[in-house]
């Protein structure tokens, strides 16, 4: 079983070695290049606008939304937190100067 496996890798090695090979995997993906292109794209994050004007994301697409908002969110608290205390502190600041 090792010999046909050794014979076959070889085989192959040699014929990915010539030139006819490489044109031809060239000429091949030169063909089924283009047709790669005309794809649709990616259906799973697909917009559609209802007639009411409303519009409906896909469901990995509000996935990704979710996610993103979840990681900001501590940030966010983080800073609207520090803000709140600025506030206070300085309002305090003021009545007791003033």
């Amino acid at each position: 079983m090792n010999q046909i496996y050794t014979n076959v890798r070889i085989g192959m090695m040699k014929l990915l070695r010539s030139p006819a090979s490489l044109a031809l995997i060239v000429m091949l993906v030169s063909i089924l290049l283009p047709q790669l292109s005309y794809a649709e794209g990616i259906p799973a994050l697909k917009i559609l606008e209802g007639n009411d004007g409303g519009t409906e994301y896909s469901l990995s697409l509000q996935l990704i939304i979710v996610m993103t908002l979840l990681g900001l969110l501590p940030s966010i608290l983080i800073l609207m937190t520090s803000f709140t205390r600025i506030i206070i502190v300085l309002s305090l600041l003021r009545q007791a100067m003033g």
